[in-house]
């Protein structure tokens, strides 16, 4: 996966990551830092996706936003 792709899904996926860490912390910085803890942690692990459909699961699951 280029980092364009990777980008690209990120920012398809920061709505739900946002109401997700949002509905568990109900705090906004602290929605916030999830969010980009998950993100960098996606990152990461990117190399254990193995199939690009599944980014928004992977990012919930493998980046710790779910």
């Amino acid at each position: 996966m280029t980092r364009e792709t990777f980008s690209n899904l990120i920012l398809d996926s920061e709505p739900t990551l946002y109401r997700v860490a949002m509905s568990m912390l109900r705090n906004e910085k602290d929605c916030e830092d999830a969010v980009q803890t998950a993100v960098l942690t996606a990152f990461e692990k990117l190399g254990t996706l193995k199939h690009e459909e599944y980014f928004k699961t992977f990012i919930r699951y493998d980046g710790q936003c779910g």
